[in-house]
């Protein structure tokens, strides 16, 4: 079993096109000086890097990217609980985690027979009802946190609640998933430059959240186009 996984990885890396080769050595590169530079926490530096291969590697629909998620989650939730930003704590270390465990072993059993993921979309029905509670979870979130005195209650629970659905496409291969990620990036840009500004620090995260959007409005395009071809 430990063999077949292996091996499976192996074919999925070797299947990275030239592009997604550079792209993601350019923005690890990048992730990395920027990190060093400015005097981050090694947990911001490895929680950084961990995601900027992990969604690079998701974009290109490869079941090793869960296991760079599975790091970045756990290091993540530790900065973020170290910056006051609850949500995104819970969020990451109680959700996220098992979620990339889940989609790990998901994506493996869905590209059997290929290197790569095959990807869908909701109908119209599931996306009004999928909104709908999203707005909902928002709302609710938002009260907690409030309670509990997260820095940016609102903000925070958006970019959770937000990132919960993200995952959920994730995992069943919805190529909706990027919308919802696209929306939760520039959020969380703008949570991150707000606690950069007071406190002047993890600036890794927010440079992590700049690629993070670059990455998933390229991969909005690239599941968008590979959904078309599935259904041809």
């Amino acid at each position: 079993m430990k063999n077949k996984w292996i091996k499976k990885f192996i074919l999925e890396l070797k299947s990275l096109k030239k592009f997604d080769i550079i792209w993601l050595i350019l923005c690890t590169i990048g992730i990395t000086i920027t990190s060093i530079k400015t005097n981050n926490s090694p947990l911001a530096i490895i929680a950084s890097i961990m995601g900027v291969i992990y969604v690079i590697l998701n974009g290109c629909r490869l079941s090793i990217a869960f296991l760079f998620g599975i790091i970045n989650t756990l290091v993540y939730g530790l900065v973020a609980y170290n910056n006051g930003l609850y949500g995104d704590f819970m969020m990451n270390v109680f959700y996220s985690c098992p979620c990339c465990v889940i989609g790990l072993i998901a994506w493996f059993k869905a590209s059997k027979e290929t290197v790569t993921a095959k990807v869908s979309a909701f109908n119209i029905k599931e996306r009004l009802i999928f909104l709908l509670l999203i707005i909902l979870s928002i709302f609710l979130y938002g009260v907690i946190l409030t309670k509990l005195k997260d820095t940016q209650p609102y903000l925070d629970a958006t970019t959770t609640v937000l990132s919960i659905g993200a995952y959920i496409c994730l995992i069943k291969r919805k190529k909706e998933v990027w919308y919802l990620f696209n929306f939760s990036n520039i959020l969380s840009i703008v949570m991150w430059a707000i606690n950069y500004n007071s406190s002047n620090a993890n600036l890794a995260i927010l440079f992590m959240y700049i690629i993070y959007t670059l990455n998933s409005l390229l991969n909005t395009v690239r599941w968008e186009i590979s959904n078309k071809k599935i259904k041809k």
